[in-house]
């Protein structure tokens, strides 16, 4: 065989990238879940886009719906009541509405009295409230500065706590009718201030708006479940590695850590670069033409599909950073999986407790630190410049997306890539100070230590210290010498290891050789294992060092490592990889390469008989087989040094003397220590034993020269006849061999121990008893030799004590309870109550051990709990907003002003309109038409773009004028711009010291109303999640039970399927009741707690037995666990809530067969009935008055305000809460 190379960094990252890959290959499971989350979801993410209505403003305001959302009925009540005020009210009209509208007017004697009716009047639509001033009580004639606000207590969507907003897509004063009210105010005043000229009416228009990009949600939800599930499955192999011990093991094969998380990363980012690239070809080029039912145009038509894919190249390495992160805190798959996906989550929460429309450039570069928070944000800004028709490019990459904005695209970028790597820094910190179970830690100070950053130097001091230490051998009478002229493959010199106080191993001293097999034998606990974990450098000794193959393993570790393997005690292998595979990755990792590599591989699986498992998962080969493998891993490759620690547990005989052979065989050139505890294995294979007992070497040496030097004896066994004298039989062989006893006289056969020392006195014992074998009736006699078990009985054994001579006088008692054991098996009835009791507490016992894991889940609903304590807290109540441009001063707003007509009063009119702009802002005169000037087609798209960010109103003034507003980004440019039309009309018409004063006041709504805790449909997610968590973890014992074959076990000891089953699910259900309590307190405030409960309970009934089916497939519980979460939450919540949304346009499609098939999934079904749950309680809530203001509603009857019968006979009470029964007539 030739000579192993030794690999360079790129080879071995190269060969790690390979072994990454090929394990996600050969899990067909992830890779079918992978394949449908990142490609098909996104398919389907187009196709919800598409299918939505993407509405394009540019109709007339003045519409029906817009002033009459209430079929024809209106109620105007004012404040104070004065008959200059009242003639004012009643002679407002709506001349488009004459026919089909009634308006009741009403007015009452001050602001307070008003609010009061309209505060309790919440549930009539019908209701406008117009506020004077108070003073205004006694006035005569109406003022010059007219001054009015509007109470409008039937929406609480105006937002009049802000100015600018890119997320409202809703016109509020449009469709609550607000404009036309306020236009017809203005109009009253200005024909009263001036009856002698016609006053000219407004026509209300919508600005050109940018078409609504309706899939933003689809989208965010899409890549979060891209990334998420991507990053689950490589954090939940991470930590799989960890656990058992693979990681370790690679750095034995000298792979640096640094080196595996390299190639962990760059196979990341191999799939995530396919995922990025086929997301950004569908979303921004490819045009869809031939597939029904998507459009002729790609989902992001406008953004640049090289800025897109950096983004989600940016996404990608920030989530696997992170993800690289939590791993490093976790030691077991189960946690990562249930801590991961919560992490994820979490990560989400900035965005929905913070306001986006108000927060600051420091809270957004807080925002941006959190993963996912920053993957929203920057998905936001995407969709706000693909809405404005320029899409993201490289050139507004470093711009704010809207006039308000605090951050941009880039910047959010660049935090993630800075926190990315302090994710990676902290990772690479923690796994130096908590390696884990295995591993040397090192001190929480190391970075600041010379060593840390200077390794040249320490490494040169410490290598001038002397190799050879002073070494204290044991007593030589029980440890031979050093064989003259043989290799020292292993130099053991003072080796120790403590844990505390307590000493594993005690100055352990000898050497191993070439071309030898040391057998180390010891009881357990005795310290095997932990001398072999200090030898390959697993963990770090105590005291003591180890020379291997000519390299020091306490300063040079990473030499030594290289002509070393093991065979752990347990098998250890790769999931995905087949047995070839794995023979294939360590012979290359060892220096092996190209027809060398295929020779030793058949070479392996033809001695080891395992040519027809080569292709099988090496996790799914039988134990045996299993333990076969993984000797073949360890010496392929010609490595120099191997460690087998007990190589042969778990085999049959004949599998263990092809495993004997072929160590025998492979011994040549090879310096190898097995730990056994088969005598006979140590005495077949050991050319040389070492015996050791509480960590200390008790003998060394041959197996020949053990019995030599120890105090061993010979076995006499003579076969008795009928009259056999065993006393003088006994007497006789005294006479040669003194104080001998009898050591056992059972049956036909009594035996003697002849020691050591009285060899020469065995020859005339032999002669004496052959004369007189016929006067003792002895019909024959032999000799056999010590064995290597008494010798570890003498020196190595532990101590039993004397618990096991003899029995106690509880004989009677044993009998008792074994006769009453047989009549329970017996007895049908108790034999199933046995099996029950047994089972239940296999149950609780697994409960308390799992007693944190079920804490901390029993803990999350208190976040939902303060999530919605934080956004109640949050949301202020609606405040009085002048609707005036001082609000807006900057040069960065504009207003454009079209005079058609030089004839007056409409020059004056431009002219006072272009005066009042203009000190608040700056004030374009165009001569086009406003819609087109910045509608399509109009100079560069970058201008247009400019003049939409900035435009807050627009005038055209001609005989008919058209005040010209829009929505966003200013929340009121529709009422402002009314308003400074008016104000232009009011200074032409009534002369320059008139001003009209127009306030938005909605009035403060009552807890009861405005404290709800978050939206039913961001509760309902919750929920969902919180739900997926909590049956995913049901699946663990299930999927830990058939790995382990311990349901077979049940099985076999008489257990019943029916018992099996009800067992985990009864205990499981009672868990489900618990956390489903824990749920309802945290969402009592949002629903009926009696009926959802019920839901809740419901859905753990039927969900529970989904779920250990599911869990069936699984042979991994943390793998379980995430893929169960996974499903419930996308399928079961997500979807189910994409469905209640989606419901009548998917129902008029051929696709409802899907709602009735998925019905049949049982937290799909149930999401349905949280989400009917809250949403009723909301609507129920919003119509609730309190008891006491039922007598002031009962006196308040006014026509066209309260008719009597709506609320006198259509309300059911709860405590002091009164609800509008809609189950009435």
């Amino acid at each position: 065989m030739e000579e192993p190379e030794v690999l360079s960094f790129t080879k071995k990252f190269l060969l790690i990238l390979w072994k990454n890959l090929r394990m996600l290959l050969g899990r067909k499971t992830n890779l079918a879940y992978l394949i449908l989350f990142s490609f098909v979801f996104p398919l389907g993410v187009v196709y919800l886009a598409w299918t939505a209505e993407i509405e394009a403003s540019g109709k007339e305001i003045n519409n029906e719906h817009s002033l009459n959302p209430l079929q024809g009925k209106i109620t105007l009540l004012y404040s104070p009541r004065n008959k200059i005020l009242e003639s004012l009210i009643k002679g407002v009209s709506f001349p488009e509405y004459d026919d089909n509208l009634t308006i009741y007017v009403d007015g009452f004697v001050d602001a307070k009295a008003l609010e009061e009716v309209l505060t309790t009047n919440i549930s009539n639509e019908g209701v406008r409230g117009i506020e004077f001033p108070d003073e205004w009580s006694d006035i005569s004639e109406l003022p010059h500065r007219f001054r009015f606000a509007l109470r409008f207590p039937i929406t609480k969507y105006f937002k009049t706590n802000r100015l600018i907003s890119q997320h409202n897509k809703k016109n509020d004063y449009q469709e609550s009718g607000f404009l036309l009210i306020q236009r017809e105010i203005s109009i009253q005043y200005l024909q009263k201030k001036n009856s002698t000229q016609a006053v000219i009416r407004p026509k209300l228009e919508q600005l050109y708006t940018n078409v609504e990009l309706s899939s933003t949600a689809y989208i965010r939800v899409c890549l979060f479940c891209v990334f998420v599930l991507m990053l689950m499955m490589d954090v939940e192999d991470i930590v799989e590695e960890k656990e058992l011990q693979l990681k370790e093991m690679l750095n034995i094969f000298d792979v640096s850590n640094s080196l595996q998380w390299l190639a962990w990363y760059v196979k990341s980012m191999i799939i995530t670069i396919v995922i990025s690239l086929f997301v950004a070809s569908i979303w921004t080029l490819i045009n869809i033409r031939i597939i029904w039912p998507f459009q002729n145009m790609p989902l992001l038509p406008h953004t640049d599909w090289s800025v897109f894919l950096f983004y989600m190249l940016v996404c990608s390495h920030s989530f696997i950073c992170f993800g690289f992160l939590v791993s490093s805190f976790c030691s077991r798959s189960i946690w990562a999986g249930i801590i991961v996906p919560l992490l994820f989550i979490a990560s989400f929460l900035p965005t929905i407790i913070m306001d986006k429309d108000t927060t600051g450039t420091l809270a957004s570069i807080l925002c941006s630190i959190f993963v996912c928070s920053a993957m929203g944000m920057g998905l936001d800004r995407i969709v706000i410049w693909e809405e404005a028709g320029l899409g993201l490019q490289w050139s507004n990459l470093f711009k704010t997306s809207w006039l308000n904005d605090s951050i941009s695209v880039g910047a959010i970028l660049l935090i993630m890539l800075l926190v990315s790597l302090i994710s990676v820094l902290i990772c690479l910190y923690i796994e130096q100070v908590r390696p884990g179970e295995f591993g040397t830690p090192q001190p929480w100070s190391f970075p600041c230590t010379k060593r840390f950053w200077c390794p040249s130097k320490y490494m040169r001091r410490v290598l001038s210290l002397p190799v050879c230490y002073p070494v204290q051998r044991g007593n030589s009478k029980l440890v031979n010498a050093n064989a003259k002229g043989q290799i020292s493959g292993v130099q053991i010199k003072s080796l120790s290891k403590s844990f505390g106080k307590r000493q594993v191993v005690t100055r352990l001293t000898f050497d191993l050789f070439e071309n030898e097999i040391m057998v180390l034998l010891g009881h357990n606990g005795a310290g095997k294992t932990t001398t072999i974990q200090m030898l390959t450098g697993t963990i770090q000794p105590s005291s003591g060092t180890a020379i291997i193959n000519g390299y020091d393993i306490q300063t040079q570790r990473l030499l030594a490592r290289r002509s070393l393997s093991i065979c752990p005690q347990k098998s250890i292998f790769f999931g995905g990889l087949s047995a070839a595979s794995h023979l294939r990755f360590y012979s290359r990792l060892r220096g092996l390469k190209g027809a060398a590599v295929k020779q030793e591989v058949d070479k392996y699986l033809q001695k080891l008989s395992l040519q027809e498992k080569a292709n099988s998962s090496a996790r799914s080969l039988s134990g045996g087989t299993q333990r076969r493998l993984a000797l073949a891993c360890a010496l392929c490759g010609n490595v120099k040094v191997v460690f087998c620690d007990e190589p042969s547990s778990g085999l049959d005989p004949s599998s263990r003397l092809e495993l004997w052979k072929l160590m025998l065989d492979e011994k040549q050139g090879r310096t190898i220590l097995l730990t056994t505890h088969q005598m006979d294995e140590g005495e077949v294979l050991a050319d040389r034993i070492a015996i050791i007992s509480d960590g200390r070497l008790r003998c060394l040496g041959t197996l020949a020269s053990l019995k030599k030097q120890y105090e061993t004896s010979y076995l006499l066994t003579c076969e008795k006849g009928p009259r056999c004298d065993v006393p003088r039989l006994t007497q006789l062989i005294a006479e040669h061999v003194p104080h001998t006893r009898p050591q056992s006289n059972i049956g036909s056969d009594v035996s003697y121990r002849l020691p050591h020392r009285f060899l020469r006195s065995f020859g005339s014992l032999f002669n004496d008893l052959e004369q007189q074998k016929e006067q003792l009736d002895v019909v024959g006699f032999g000799l056999s030799s010590a064995s290597l078990a008494e010798i570890f009985m003498s020196h190595g054994a532990e101590d039993l004590g004397s618990g096991g001579g003899g029995r106690t006088s509880g004989g009677g008692l044993d009998e008792q309870r074994q006769r009453q054991a047989q009549r329970r098996r017996d007895n049908c009835c108790l034999r199933c109550l046995g099996q029950w009791e047994a089972m239940l507490l296999k149950k609780i016992l697994y409960i308390y051990d799992k007693k944190w894991m079920l804490l901390v889940i029993l803990l999350l609903p208190l976040v939902i709990y303060l999530l919605s304590i934080i956004r109640r807290q949050s949301s202020s109540n609606m405040k009085r907003l002048p609707l005036t441009l001082a609000d807006y001063k900057s040069d960065d707003v504009l207003v454009l002003l079209q005079p058609k007509s030089d004839a007056r009063p409409m020059r004056d009119i431009s002219n006072a309109y272009q005066e009042l702009a203009q000190q608040h802002c700056t004030v374009e005169r165009i001569s086009q038409n406003v819609g087109d000037y910045i509608g399509p087609g109009q100079e560069t798209p970058e201008r247009i773009y400019e003049i939409k960010r900035s435009l807050i109103a627009a005038v055209t003034v001609d005989q008919e004028m058209i005040v010209w507003s829009r929505n966003d980004p200013f929340l009121h440019s529709a009422p402002l711009s009314l308003n400074l039309a008016f104000n232009a009309m009011a200074k032409a018409v009534v002369g320059p010291e008139a001003s009209i004063e127009v306030t938005n006041a909605p009035f403060k709504f009552s807890d009861k109303v405005d404290g709800a805790t978050i939206s039913t449909i961001a509760l309902t997610i919750a929920v969902s999640i919180y739900l997926s968590i909590v049956l995913a973890i049901f699946a663990i014992l299930v999927v830990q039970e058939k790995v382990t074959q311990i349901r077979m076990q049940q099985q076999m000891s008489g257990v019943n399927m029916v018992t099996y089953w009800l067992t985990h699910y009864i205990p499981d259900l009672v868990l489900y009741f618990v956390f489903s309590l824990a749920l309802l307190v945290a969402v009592h405030e949002s629903c009926h707690p009696g009926e959802m409960l019920l839901i809740l309970m419901i859905i753990g009934v039927a969900a529970l037995p989904f779920t250990y089916i599911i869990a069936c497939l699984f042979r991994s519980p943390g793998r379980a666990v995430v893929i169960i979460s996974t499903i419930h939450n996308l399928i079961g919540g997500l979807f189910a809530v994409i469905m209640v949304i989606w419901y009548q346009r998917v129902y008029e499609t051929e696709f409802r067969w899907m709602i009735y098939v998925f019905y049949l999934y049982p937290v799909f079904t149930g999401t349905f009935a949280v989400v009917n749950g809250f949403t009723r309680f909301e609507q129920c809530h919003a119509d609730s008055i309190p008891v006491e203001n039922l007598d002031k509603l009962r006196l308040n009857c006014t026509p066209g305000l309260t008719p009597v019968h709506y609320y006198c006979n259509c309300f059911v009470t709860y405590g002091e809460i009164c609800y509008r029964s809609y189950f009435r007539t």
